[in-house]
C-alpha cells in the first residue's frame, strides 16, 4: 500500500505488538510502498476478509486512515501459522535449526 507512514514516524520496519491489532508495516521500495500484515479474527473466507480489510486499516494505521487516504495495490489474505516437529530426535537423527519448525512469517 501506498500511505504517508513517514507522518506518523513510522520507520522501515515495524512491529506493533497489541492484543488483538498486532500488525507489521514495512517499506518495500524507494517510491513508499509498503507491505502491511495484521491479524484478523480466524475461520473467515477469502471474501470476508477482503471486506474487512479497509475496516482494519482504520482501526490498526496511525491516522485511522479511510480508503481514500491510501493506494492499495495487491490483496492476499492467509494463514499464518507455526509448527513444530513433534520430536526433535528419533534415533541418529536430529532436527535442528530451520529443519525443526515451520514459522509465520511476521
Amino acid at each position: 500500500m501506498y500511505y504517508d507512514f513517514d507522518k506518523y514516524n513510522y520507520w522501515d520496519s515495524n512491529f506493533i505488538v497489541h492484543p488483538t491489532n498486532w500488525h507489521m508495516v514495512a517499506k518495500i521500495t524507494n517510491d513508499g510502498l509498503y507491505r502491511v500484515s495484521y491479524g484478523d479474527i480466524p475461520g473467515l473466507s477469502r471474501e470476508e476478509y477482503i471486506k474487512r480489510q479497509a475496516m482494519r486499516y482504520e482501526e490498526i494505521l496511525p491516522g485511522n486512515p479511510k480508503p481514500g487516504d491510501y493506494r492499495l495495490t495487491n490483496i492476499s489474505p492467509y494463514k499464518m501459522q507455526q509448527r513444530c516437529a513433534p520430536s526433535f530426535r528419533v534415533g541418529r537423527v536430529i532436527l535442528a535449526s530451520d529443519a525443526a519448525h515451520v514459522c509465520n512469517p511476521l
